[in-house]
């Protein structure tokens, strides 16, 4: 009880010191204001609030990883956040703060029943990279293969519930002060994640995700997957091959490896319905922090790891009686084709072989695009009117 309040207070403090209070003060709301102006540093406010993204960045780091990994989560809904704030909250994919480099190796130690020694021909202690859940070791084991060892955050089951509990009353706080926050489902939101966090706590689930999208992808030259090297696989410990090829964000990187870009893209999209539509299983969790591209043949391979967040349609076979509904627009296209993407008049449209195009508000299929049977292309010109939620279900 007293580890919740302590907590709530350090929420509060945050919320003060970086503004998050001023912020709100502007949201529309006389609910809201009455709030906010109970606090008499903003009674006499006069100037604006700067560097917005960068302080709502900088508190979710400070509130710990399992807000980090809920910042990961929606830097990639743009149907929710401005441009510079989901910009600014990608930052967070891979800097989040190590634990003890000394705790790290005792994990790794009582896991594996056996000494570091014994295992790796070498280890590096200081983490190669620290995420929300895990943190990742360089290491190289007694057949001279590199691999990175990948350690679950010490006491992460306990820091997820707890502050599990503390988003949600936030969201209901947030949603009840304006229709701008009801519009944005933060409770919905909260509730989603909480379905994916705990999966990615569980490294033997992580391999064996990894290992069945490894088999779909043999012999594939779109899709390379790190080998896992199972006699060290524990619910807290992973070894994989390590990787060193291109994080897809190194634009400059990629530039100077001579990487075509347009075959990246189309590789990217063909990679990714090969995943939905053919193997029913896909990689639910496709930040930059966790693409690679490796140069093979001058084509574009994609390297991929971490595998906590899959997705399945639950279908088999073909295109799976795909439907793509907009809840808002009242229509249903009945194609084998799937929908993305929200609000606006440029609302985008992913399909397998069919794509209508021109929608118009509350209306029907108007046309059907001449790029069908290219993948890459489909759709690219597509447009749909009014503004509401596109929404996929499988029948």
């Amino acid at each position: 009880m007293l580890n919740n309040i302590l907590r709530v207070l350090q929420i509060v403090r945050l919320f003060i010191k970086y503004d998050v209070d001023k912020m709100l003060v502007n949201c529309g709301s006389g609910r809201c204001k009455f709030y906010f102006y109970m606090l008499p540093w903003n009674w006499f406010r006069k100037r604006r609030i700067e560097n917005i993204p960068l302080k709502i960045r900088m508190m979710f780091e400070e509130l710990g990883p399992i807000f980090v990994k809920l910042g990961q989560v929606i830097s990639t809904r743009k149907d929710l956040l401005s441009d510079d704030i989901a910009h600014e909250l990608s930052k967070l994919q891979d800097n989040v703060k190590p634990f003890p480099k000394d705790i790290s190796m005792q994990i790794i130690e009582k896991e594996l029943g056996d000494k570091i020694s014994n295992i790796f021909s070498s280890f590096t202690a200081e983490p190669l990279a620290s995420a929300s859940i895990a943190q990742v070791h360089s290491a190289q084991l007694k057949n001279g293969k590199d691999v990175i060892v990948k350690v679950v955050r010490p006491g992460i089951h306990k820091a997820i519930e707890k502050d599990l509990l503390l988003m949600k009353r936030i969201a209901e706080f947030l949603t009840s002060l304006s229709d701008d926050f009801k519009r944005m489902h933060l409770i919905e939101v909260v509730n989603d994640y909480e379905l994916l966090v705990y999966d990615e706590t569980d490294l033997i689930k992580e391999s064996t995700n990894a290992k069945k999208i490894k088999d779909n992808f043999m012999n594939s030259k779109l899709i390379y997957i790190p080998e896992i090297y199972w006699d060290y696989v524990t619910r807290n410990i992973l070894v994989m091959e390590r990787t060193f090829a291109t994080p897809i964000n190194d634009r400059e990187e990629l530039i100077k490896q001579g990487i075509d870009f347009e075959k990246l893209a189309t590789n990217a999209v063909e990679s990714f319905f090969i995943q939905v539509f053919e193997h029913n299983f896909f990689h639910a969790d496709m930040h930059p922090g966790n693409i690679f591209v490796n140069k093979v043949d001058n084509d574009v391979q994609f390297v991929l790891v971490d595998f906590g967040i899959m997705g399945s349609t639950g279908v088999t076979g073909g295109h799976g009686g795909c439907q793509c509904k907009s809840g808002d627009w009242g229509m249903t296209g009945s194609a084998p084709f799937v929908g993305k993407r929200f609000a606006g008049s440029n609302a985008e449209a992913w399909c397998n072989c069919a794509c209508y195009t021109n929608w118009p508000a509350g209306g029907g299929q108007t046309g059907q695009s001449s790029y069908c049977g290219n993948w890459a292309k489909c759709c690219a010109g597509g447009n749909m009117g009014g503004s509401g939620l596109v929404k996929v279900t499988f029948a």
